[in-house]
C-alpha cells in the first residue's frame, strides 16, 4: 500500500488512491522507471493509483484523452471498435508497461477501449503538465514521444508479418 495516501470512491466502482508529494512515496512507474528523479516527482504530482475489478472499462475509444497508464498489477485489453461494431483485441498490456500514451502529446482522443482482464491497478497520469517549461517537462515529453515512436515500430514490424 501507499504511503500517504487517500482513498476516494468513484461512481464508476473504482478505488481511486490520490498520490501525495511525500518524500518516502516511491511509485512504480513501469517502462518510465528510468526518467530522473525529478522528472519522476512531476509525474507522482499528477498520479493516481486506480484499482479495478474484473472486466472494468480504464477508457473508452475516442473519448478525450485526460490520462495516460502504467499497468502496476495484473492486465488491461486494448480493443478497437469499428463503424460496423467489430471489436479487434490488438493488445494486451502487463504489469510495468503503458498505454494510453498517444493522446497525450496531440490532445486527441483514446485510440482504443480498454478494460481490465481480471482485477488490475493502474497508474493514472493526468496530461496537465503538458503545457508547463523546464528540464523535467522536457524529459517527460521526449520520453512520451519515444514510447509512441516503440508502439509505432512495433505495429509495422507486426504488420510486415501478415
Amino acid at each position: 500500500m501507499l504511503v500517504d495516501e487517500k482513498t476516494l470512491n468513484t461512481p464508476d466502482g473504482t478505488t481511486d488512491e490520490v498520490m501525495s508529494n511525500g518524500a518516502s512515496l516511491r511509485p512504480d512507474f513501469g517502462e518510465l522507471e528510468h526518467l530522473s528523479d525529478a522528472a519522476k516527482a512531476i509525474l507522482a504530482k499528477h498520479a493516481r493509483v486506480r484499482k479495478f475489478t474484473s472486466t472494468s472499462v480504464v477508457n473508452y475509444q475516442d473519448d478525450p484523452t485526460t490520462h495516460f497508464f502504467v499497468v502496476l498489477r495484473g492486465h488491461v485489453r486494448l480493443s478497437h471498435i469499428a463503424e460496423d461494431g467489430f471489436v479487434t483485441l490488438f493488445n494486451i498490456v502487463s504489469a510495468g508497461r503503458c498505454f494510453g500514451e498517444s493522446g497525450v502529446l496531440d490532445g486527441s482522443g483514446y485510440c482504443h477501449t480498454a478494460s481490465t482482464s481480471g482485477a488490475a491497478e493502474v497508474l493514472a497520469i493526468d496530461r496537465s503538465w503538458m503545457m508547463s517549461d523546464g528540464p523535467a517537462y522536457e524529459e517527460i515529453r521526449l520520453e512520451v514521444s519515444r514510447m509512441i515512436a516503440r508502439r509505432y515500430r512495433q505495429h509495422i514490424e507486426f504488420s510486415r508479418g501478415l
